[in-house]
């Protein structure tokens, strides 16, 4: 596919659309409206149903997945070009939102940043948060809560200028990418804004590091029943055990994690089931055969022993065959362990939960239980 060619007519799709995908994704949505979905812990980030513009068209931020390309900046040509997603991130949040129109309107937390070509006194405003790489000779990057109306916005056919700005409230999920290249995607109707920095959420490893995780489509149960577990969500209730007292209980999802992966992929086929999870996932193995002498999982936020407890934390690649796994109904006893080992060259899009209380939750049709492992650390930092 020749991108040079196609790209013009791609760019003219994907605005055709915004219009019309703005009213999709936000129904009963008017123009000046004011909600508010800011994050309690992230600071900048956008609400589920953002449209970002991508080759094939404007896709709601939330259905976005890493290596999918979205619209950016090449600052080399001063025209749009294409980023790929290195991570996504999905938190609950809940304090103030600005609502910027520029051409279509578009919501943020206040600090998420946009590149503002011109306007009044823009020298003298405060820096965005975060360390971005300059777009232009012209304009800078400035917080959504310091933007005003006459503000121009770099777009993708140049510059759009901001006719409203609005404040208002809501809870909800929130979002937001970290992408190649300059570190901008186009939002809303293809006006750019940064992406997640460096400085303001750290880089998971993807060979062989980071929390523990699981490959699309592994169900999770929650109160409405299983559910993949690239579907659920800040907000949502997920079953969780607690080791201390033997019991289960919904607990809200803090977020979804998202990462790419290149170390050991462990497939488990236990009773009923199969399970595929990162080699460093830890699942609670009530009984096993030499459980005393395997090594304990890592990175619990926590001790991987539970105080009066059988069973231990243990990673998916010390599993067993005949290890007794505790699920929603019972236990399950694991038949066969096969270890696919990792390289930098295979990576692989794998997904956690943050689970807040007992940071577990249950996979797989029978609900096995699980630790979220390093989402418990981003838990208590946040």
């Amino acid at each position: 596919m020749d991108r040079g060619i196609s790209r013009g007519a791609r760019w003219a799709v994907g605005l055709s659309c915004v219009a019309m995908a703005t009213l999709i994704f936000f129904p009963g949505l008017q123009i000046g409206q004011s909600i508010d979905r800011s994050p309690e812990h992230a600071s900048a980030s956008f609400p589920a149903g953002t449209p970002v513009l991508t080759p094939d068209g404007p896709i709601p931020i939330e259905f976005l997945r890493t290596g999918q390309e979205v619209i950016t900046y090449d600052r080399a040509s001063g025209e749009p070009g294409l980023a790929s997603i290195i991570e996504i991130t999905s938190r609950s949040h809940s304090g103030t939102v600005i609502e910027i129109t520029a051409g279509s309107t578009v919501s943020s937390t206040e600090r998420h940043a946009f590149w503002v070509v011109s306007g009044d006194r823009l020298a003298g405003r405060p820096d965005a948060p975060g360390d971005r790489q300059s777009l232009s000779s012209d304009g800078r990057w400035v917080a959504a809560g310091d933007i005003q109306r006459g503000d121009r916005l770099l777009s993708i056919d140049g510059e759009r200028e901001v006719t409203r700005v609005t404040t208002g409230s809501m809870e909800g999920p929130v979002y937001d990418l970290r992408v190649t290249g300059a570190g901008a995607v186009a939002v809303g109707s293809g006006v750019f804004a940064g992406d997640v920095t460096r400085d303001e959420a750290p880089v998971v490893p993807s060979y062989g590091g980071g929390g523990g995780c699981f490959v699309a489509g592994t169900p999770v149960l929650t109160s409405s029943g299983a559910v993949p577990i690239e579907r659920v969500g800040a907000g949502d209730r997920v079953w969780a055990w607690d080791p201390t007292v033997r019991s289960w209980s919904l607990q809200e999802v803090g977020g979804l994690l998202v990462h790419n992966y290149t170390g050991d992929i462990i497939d488990i086929t236990a009773s009923g089931l199969q399970l595929t999870a990162t080699g460093n996932h830890p699942f609670w193995v009530q009984s096993g055969a030499g459980l005393r002498d395997r090594p304990l999982a890592e990175d619990l936020g926590g001790s991987s022993l539970v105080p009066g407890a059988a069973g231990r934390w243990v990673s998916a690649r010390d599993l067993r065959a005949g290890d007794t796994l505790i699920t929603r109904s019972g236990f399950v006893v694991v038949h066969a362990i096969a270890v696919r080992a990792g390289s930098p060259g295979q990576m692989q899009t794998v997904y956690n939960l943050s689970v807040g209380v007992h940071h577990t939750y249950a996979v797989g049709s029978t609900g096995v239980v699980v630790h979220n492992k390093g989402a418990a650390e981003e838990e208590s930092a946040g």
